[in-house]
């Protein structure tokens, strides 16, 4: 960065830089690409400012044509291959795993909707207890953990994801993981 430090890095250009370092390592690069980068004073270069105007005309010109959340995006997928199929075949296969996605889907739901209502009849019938931080940590582990050995994990099953906030926020309300723990040991067994 010999060339910056001698010069106004306000006024010496990315391409002044290019030329600079060229000569002095008698390189016999070439210059390709956009040069619109090229007139831009190195400041502006290194700090990104130049970016500033165009990321806000990018996004106001853009529009999302189809936004999908990360955790239906096997689900989309998957229909996607549906509408794609060539066979007979292999149209019924996809239909086949679409449908048992969406059973598991449902399946995933239903437990969670169970053990949001144990968890509401804990809280109507007990005080909360007031937890730290670390204490509604381990609560979840304790959860989390009896949820993948008795229920589902989130590799098998990627439903899961999208609730797994649900104990957390169970845990910071101060309901007991006992409870919590017996309730998956009863829906899962």
């Amino acid at each position: 960065m010999i060339a910056a430090t001698e010069n106004n890095v306000g006024t010496f250009t990315v391409y002044n830089l290019y030329n600079t370092v060229r000569r002095k390592i008698h390189s016999h690069a070439m210059m390709y690409g956009d040069w619109t980068l090229a007139s831009l004073p190195l400041g502006q270069f290194i700090t990104g400012r130049h970016f500033e105007n165009s990321r806000r005309t990018v996004r106001k010109s853009c529009e999302i044509k189809d936004s999908i959340k990360s955790t239906e995006a096997h689900i989309v997928s998957m229909r996607k291959r549906l509408s794609n199929a060539n066979s007979e075949e292999e149209k019924r296969l996809a239909e086949i795993e679409l449908e048992r996605m969406l059973h598991r889907k449902a399946v995933v739901q239903k437990t969670f909707d169970y053990l949001e209502e144990r968890a509401a009849q804990y809280e109507t019938n007990n005080s909360p207890v007031t937890r730290t931080r670390a204490e509604a940590v381990d609560c979840y582990i304790e959860i989390h953990k009896s949820f993948k050995k008795h229920c589902f994990t989130i590799q098998k099953t990627p439903e899961v994801i999208e609730h797994l906030v649900k104990f957390d926020d169970m845990c910071t309300r101060g309901v007991d993981p006992k409870v919590i723990v017996h309730a998956i040991e009863t829906v899962c067994a």
